[in-house]
């Protein structure tokens, strides 16, 4: 069964319409564009396709979306999607007008994703017969299809060509992270010192999901102190407390850089097979988890011979030992 959300219940700290979303102006604008368009014509929203790391507010766009075309959206993950008839099932619960969003997306099957696009383009879907080979077709509702991915290049072509926007989503700025930061504030009656939304928002790698984890953080080192006021005191005490340095990495980050820093001689790379070895954890933790920030923030750098450590990665460890 899919999950329906009718939007008079959707919590209160979510943005009520598009021009509340922060960041993402590339996106926002795009879409502003369609509701309008949808609007005047008195049509459906075309299909959309969302796609970005984790964390950046995909999920919160389509809950806005259908919010903003009063229509009832139904959230399916992906990986609940493996054999053709759940994905007709999933397509079958929407009526017309109504959003469906597939989070997740790559991961359905290849033969999932076919009647998928099959669908999407048709406006049916093809149930087999148990008494011959001939497939009925099947007409669905004329609802819009919105697709969220954190790994595109699993989808097959043809289905990447149905969706009649693509909106990529990128990482926040410091000062998008920061509006983030206050927002949720004003909306909880959380009273913080101003300096406080900077150096979360320093620490946040551009992600609002993690920026909000370590306000939250700070609440309750505040609240366990009996304070109301969030002060950089308290914020200082919650880093110490998840030993985050002042990029926001924590100890397994950090002894990722100084096995890098040890293992390197005459400033060649060091294979993953010896750092994943050397930390205990197998590579494709290392690969998945750990390194994509490191390299985002020019840290290290990785190629197929392996990783190798960056002035910028070996000053952050000199001045970040521990």
């Amino acid at each position: 069964m899919t999950q329906r959300t009718e939007y008079h219940e959707v919590n209160q700290v979510s943005p009520r319409v598009i021009e509340d979303f922060i960041g993402q102006e590339q996106v926002t604008r795009r879409v502003r564009v369609a509701l309008e368009a949808a609007w005047n014509d008195g049509t459906r929203l075309p299909h959309m396709l969302l796609t970005g790391p984790p964390g950046l507010g995909k999920t919160q766009l389509a809950h806005l979306l259908a919010r903003e075309v009063g229509a009832t959206l139904h959230e399916q993950l992906g990986q609940n999607l493996v054999r053709p008839m759940e994905i007709h099932g999933a397509l079958m619960e929407p009526e017309d007008r109504d959003v469906l969003l597939l989070d997740e997306v790559h991961e359905i099957p290849s033969l999932g994703q076919t009647c998928l696009y099959r669908a999407m383009e048709n406006g049916q879907i093809f149930l087999e017969s148990q008494r011959s080979a001939y497939c009925k077709p099947l007409n669905i509702a004329n609802m819009t299809l919105l697709a969220a991915t954190t790994d595109p290049h699993r989808l097959l072509k043809p289905l990447v060509d149905r969706f009649k926007l693509i909106l990529p989503f990128d990482y926040y700025s410091i000062d998008e992270l920061v509006q983030i930061l206050q927002r949720r504030c004003l909306q909880l009656g959380w009273q913080v010192e101003e300096p406080v939304f900077t150096e979360i928002s320093q620490r946040g790698r551009g992600v609002p999901r993690v920026a909000l984890r370590l306000l939250e953080s700070t609440y309750r080192t505040a609240r366990s102190l009996n304070c109301s006021n969030i002060s950089l005191e308290h914020f200082a005490l919650t880093c110490d407390l998840e030993a985050l340095d002042r990029l926001g990495l924590g100890p397994d980050e950090r002894k990722y850089l100084r096995v890098l820093a040890e293992h390197s001689r005459n400033n060649k790379p060091v294979r993953v097979g010896i750092v994943a070895a050397v930390l205990g954890l197998n590579q494709r933790t290392i690969s998945q988890n750990i390194e994509p920030f490191l390299v985002r923030a020019r840290l290290i750098t990785r190629s197929d011979e392996g990783r190798q450590l960056t002035s910028k990665g070996g000053e952050h460890l000199e001045n970040n030992p521990v």
